[in-house]
């Protein structure tokens, strides 16, 4: 067996894992979810109706219930979430150039706490980003564990 992992072998490893992964609903250009039957990772999702959605209230909430459905088809629910990484639009400017609105924010905290009730919550990266749809107001991805503390 080799000390180090060369190429070849890392590539041997990738083909076997692709045997091993679950991809969950399966879109044109992606999946919703990829498992390997101990790490879920999501895709970022949305509210698919954000174009009727004008708070960042609701369309994460609507995209909380998207997540939901994911996790479940994975035999998991929130409680094996252990990240998520959230995107909200650049809507306010400051003096080094455009940031989070804070009232963005503060919707999107009150979704996350009301999501996450009593549950410990995951590690979460919050980041703001120019959206290509300016109704786009939330993207939402998890990475879960399968197993449970």
């Amino acid at each position: 067996m080799p000390e180090r992992l060369g190429e070849w072998n890392f590539v041997k490893i990738l083909e076997l894992g692709n045997y091993l992964m679950n991809h969950i609903q399966e879109k044109p250009l992606f999946s919703l979810g990829v498992s390997d039957n101990s790490v879920l990772v999501t895709a970022g999702c949305f509210d698919p109706k954000f174009k009727e959605t004008e708070s960042v209230y609701d369309q994460a909430m609507a995209t909380f219930s998207v997540l939901d459905g994911v996790l479940a088809e994975a035999g998991l629910d929130k409680s094996n979430v252990m990240s998520a990484s959230v995107w909200l639009p650049l809507r306010e400017t400051c003096g080094n150039g455009p940031t989070i609105a804070a009232d963005d924010a503060a919707e999107f905290n009150k979704a996350w706490n009301e999501y996450w009730g009593e549950l410990a919550k995951p590690a979460r990266d919050t980041v703001g980003v120019g959206f290509v749809f300016p109704e786009f107001l939330c993207e939402i991805k998890f990475i879960a564990s399968h197993s449970k503390a």
